[in-house]
């Protein structure tokens, strides 16, 4: 989930394989009293990577950029690596059992916990919903984003996606109770389920990571998927990143993730089982990616 994705490179198959090097070690030590308390706009390319290993193949997603050399000491930036299963990428991948690399030209926000935390909290909102009570929460003033960690610092991440939907105290009050909610309605089949605790918020300071995914399945090679976190923001109790995950969890091909179409689905349900919805509660009025218009919907 990237910003800025609309100019790609086609995929390349490397027939010796190829290994890529992060120099981390300077990461935390060399950032600049410029970037003290800003974000990096790193303008570079994003390499996506994948190695056959047995019935997965690791993905690894890497950022090059002068920006993250003159902010962090490392022109490159690796984060955290998944494991992808084989059935969840095309034949025309796995027949080949080659190490497989997709670059993707575009603008990565990197920042440590600190500098995301600031901000999203320089981030305005405009609150115009209205929840159970009637009256819409004075402000908003919760997570905005989710982030990817990198490999090797902890403390560094990159920002992935937007949260676009909430639930009201009024609808239930934790993360367990929309994903066991929405399970017994159909919200039951993945197809692919990524890493358990892949993706944060930055929350009260702090890094949390999701609590609980949601899926319903689209058809045998695509599924809708929220993740969720507990919070306790002026009415908010659970928030969610709601997207589509394409064939091969879109690691290969930079296809949209679809952020308000899978919005639009989940508060369609809601309402079909009753509840108010609203697609268009908060606006944070932060539109970088192609598929997000900066509104956050709600269930109430």
């Amino acid at each position: 989930m990237t910003e800025h994705n609309n100019r790609r490179d086609v995929l390349k198959t490397i027939a010796g394989g190829l290994t890529l090097t992060t120099l981390l070690s300077g990461i935390g030590g060399a950032k600049t009293d410029k970037h003290d308390d800003e974000l990096v706009h790193a303008d570079g390319t994003t390499i996506h990577t994948f190695r056959s290993n047995g019935s997965y193949y690791q993905y690894v997603e890497t950022v090059v950029s002068q920006d993250l050399k003159e902010a962090y000491g490392t022109k490159s930036i690796q984060l955290a690596p998944e494991n992808i299963p084989r059935k969840a990428l095309p034949n025309e991948i796995t027949e080949q059992n080659k190490t497989i690399e997709e670059k993707v030209d575009e603008v990565s926000v990197f920042g440590t916990n600190r500098q995301h935390t600031i901000a999203e909290k320089q981030i305005g909102v405009d609150v115009v919903g209205t929840f159970g009570s009637g009256d819409a929460p004075d402000d908003y003033e919760g997570p905005k984003f989710v982030y990817k960690t990198a490999e090797e610092a902890e403390d560094l991440g990159k920002r992935k996606a937007p949260i676009n939907i909430i639930w009201s105290d009024s609808v239930d009050n934790s993360a367990d109770d929309v994903y066991s909610y929405m399970h017994e309605r159909g919200w039951t089949h993945p197809w692919y389920v990524p890493p358990s605790k892949s993706r944060y918020i930055m929350y009260d300071g702090n890094a949390k990571v999701e609590e609980e995914h949601i899926y319903k399945e689209i058809d045998k090679s695509k599924q809708w998927h929220i993740r969720v976190w507990d919070v306790d923001e002026n009415e908010v109790a659970v928030i969610g990143q709601a997207h589509k995950d394409p064939y091969d969890h879109n690691q290969i091909g930079n296809k949209p993730w679809q952020f308000d179409s899978a919005r639009s689905e989940a508060l369609s349900d809601w309402n079909d089982w009753g509840y108010e919805t609203d697609d268009s509660t908060i606006n944070t009025g932060y539109t970088k990616w192609d598929t997000h218009d900066g509104w956050i919907g709600a269930v109430y």
